[in-house]
């Protein structure tokens, strides 16, 4: 399993990852709109992750809450606006206490062999107070500790 890349551009407003799986590309799509497959790896490991909604299609929403072992929830939800099977899929990511600072994400899976899939994301926020919140939040630490579960997850598969 390789390292995740994780860039932030505040110009652009603007985080990039990517990675490359030892996984095929199907299994890797199915890992992001299977609700089972999303409650093993989605969010940092000191966290449980119920889906409550996950309508993955364009127009449906998807709703998903980290659990900490104090009982704290995390609730994250969104749309899906692009669904193009298996190459992409965009979103609006919202973390609940900042509902004004939507992020629209767009994940792009590729295959540069065969057997391996890269993963990469960008996702831009509508402000540098937005990006900033998020990263100043440890969303680095937690974006590559989640990818370090999906790799896990699709690579034991």
């Amino acid at each position: 399993m390789s390292p995740t890349d994780f860039t932030v551009d505040k110009e652009k407003l603007e985080v990039r990852m990517s990675r490359i799986l030892n996984a095929p590309r199907e299994r890797v799509w199915q890992a992001h709109i299977d609700p089972h497959q999303i409650e093993q790896w989605w969010g940092p490991r000191r966290y449980t992750t119920e889906v409550e909604k996950l309508d993955a299609r364009v127009g449906g929403e998807w709703k998903f809450i980290n659990i900490g072992s104090d009982g704290q929830r995390h609730v994250f939800y969104g749309e899906f606006l692009e669904m193009q099977r298996p190459e992409r899929i965009t979103w609006t990511f919202i973390y609940a206490p900042s509902p004004d600072a939507v992020v629209t994400a767009t994940l792009t899976l590729e295959e540069p062999a065969r057997g391996q899939t890269k993963l990469s994301a960008v996702s831009k926020y509508p402000s540098v107070q937005a990006l900033e919140g998020m990263v100043q939040g440890g969303m680095e630490e937690g974006a590559r500790e989640t990818w370090d579960r999906l790799g896990e997850l699709v690579e034991k598969s």
